[in-house]
């Protein structure tokens, strides 16, 4: 009994150890930087699941990962959305699929070319402060039209949610988000931009670290770690980080707590998992930036608020003062009163 006893706990032994080196030899995998390909679209076949495209006059077959992004145009779309002869950008995971496609069309192309050769007037400020490529007129916002973008401006706001209950707007969230529709401090006006941002996202279905750092050198100021459902994973460094970065927080406001929600809610649909049940941590940085010729930079929102909150305590500390002056003539006046009925006594008791 014993001998069988212990047998089984080696086998049990053996089976961790061989685990361990198995998820430790994934980890080091991920570590890696992802590949990345270029080519031309051709066609999706076996229902949908595999990808060919044209790279160097040849066809070249990828098979889709199950969670694969595609943008076409700068703007979030579905791999059945590609059209023939669309230039892709394709970056495979650790099983060698295509998990991220940056596709362009070749009208989008010639536009944004010709907008290069025509001047500046074309080109905007990204989220990180580098100049971009303004996007078309039909750019798809992930913000309600009645979102107020209001930046907070201060050194750097930190969030922790661990086993959060709900992705929905809070009351006070809505109450931020009231009013009428508001561009100022958007990357697009040019208010503000991007200057830290750090997520952690562990869910059922995935782990993603999102790293942006202003300042640094291009290489290291952004990195993007990403594992999917199937355990895949891609890790994307230096200006393809930096695309998915600028994709990942396009069209959102900066003022917390709406930035912080709809952030959530952006990356439970893109990576269709649920955001109910999530630990992660956030913590975002906006620097604000000259936006007149004059060089004087327009008071952010936020500041704004901070004015009016400091403009109704005066107002109130006024009130107050005044409630006490009446307060104080009411009683000199009553005093009088008294004084003049003790004389009037006084007369009286005279006679």
């Amino acid at each position: 009994m014993r001998k069988i006893t212990w047998v089984m706990a080696a086998c049990l032994g053996m089976a961790l150890v061989i685990y361990g080196f198995t998820a430790w030899g994934g980890q080091e995998a991920s570590a890696e930087v992802s590949q990345e390909t270029k080519g031309n679209f051709v066609r999706l076949e076996t229902g949908g699941k595999k990808l060919v495209v044209t790279v160097g006059g040849n066809e070249t077959v990828y098979p889709l990962s199950s969670t694969v992004w595609v943008y076409r145009n700068m703007e979030k779309s579905a791999v059945e959305q590609l059209q023939a002869g669309d230039g892709l950008e394709i970056i495979l995971n650790g099983k060698e699929q295509a998990a991220y496609i940056k596709a362009t069309s070749q009208q989008f192309a010639a536009s944004q070319s010709s907008a290069g050769t025509t001047g500046t007037a074309g080109a905007v400020t990204g989220v990180d402060g580098s100049a971009g490529v303004v996007p078309p007129p039909a750019a798809e916002s992930t913000v309600p039209p009645n979102v107020a973008v209001n930046p907070d401006s201060s050194s750097g706001a930190i969030s922790t949610v661990a086993g959060a209950t709900s992705g929905s707007l809070t009351p006070s969230v809505v109450d931020a988000m009231k009013g009428p529709a508001n561009t100022a401090g958007t990357s697009k006006d040019n208010e503000a931009s991007l200057d830290k941002l750090s997520i952690e996202w562990k869910s059922r279905g995935l782990s993603l670290r999102v790293k942006h750092q202003g300042g640094e050198p291009s290489g290291k100021a952004n990195d993007v770690m990403i594992q999917g459902k199937d355990l895949s994973g891609i890790h994307l460094t230096g200006t393809s980080a930096e695309a998915f970065i600028q994709q990942l927080v396009k069209g959102l406001p900066q003022q917390q707590p709406a930035f912080e929600v709809l952030l959530k809610k952006k990356i439970a649909e893109q990576f269709q998992v649920k955001d109910d049940k999530v630990d992660w941590k956030l913590e975002v940085k906006w620097k604000q930036i000259s936006s007149t010729a004059s060089g004087k930079a327009k008071p952010l929102l936020s500041d704004q608020g901070k004015e009016d909150d400091r403009d109704n305590e005066k107002d109130k500390e006024n009130e107050k003062f005044k409630d006490k002056e009446k307060a104080k003539g009411k009683d000199y006046n009553k005093g009088k009163d008294n004084n003049k009925n003790v004389e009037r006594d006084y007369d009286n008791n005279k006679r």
